[in-house]
């Protein structure tokens, strides 16, 4: 299965990784989550501009809150595309293969 290594720094719109993919050897559904995939993701890029408490939006919709596994459902095609497309996060700085994580995620979730 693959593993992470988890570090938190904070929230949202850092550039640099705090969680590293180890091994990229499945593609099981079973080896990835919201707890070791979706959470840290959302929680270093994307929940500080699209999280409930966010002091500074930086322009992100009012809307879109990303800060549990019900709200990211409610938009999971586009946090998808959005990434996908390298459009989000804006700050950039994820690794190819933490992007391939992700959107592994984002995959199972929509097919469960």
């Amino acid at each position: 299965p693959r593993l992470l290594l988890l570090n938190w720094l904070g929230l949202g719109c850092v550039t640099e990784e705090v969680y590293v993919l180890v091994d990229t050897a499945t593609s099981d559904c079973a080896a990835v989550s919201y707890t070791n995939v979706g959470e840290p993701f959302m929680t270093q890029y994307c929940i500080g501009c699209h999280g409930t408490m966010s002091a500074d939006r930086k322009g992100a919709p009012n809307d879109v809150t990303l800060d549990s596994l019900e709200n990211i459902g409610e938009h999971i095609e586009a946090i998808r595309d959005e990434i996908v497309s390298g459009d989000m996060p804006p700050s950039g700085g994820v690794t190819p293969e933490n992007i391939e994580l992700m959107v592994q995620w984002l995959d199972c979730e929509v097919t469960q």
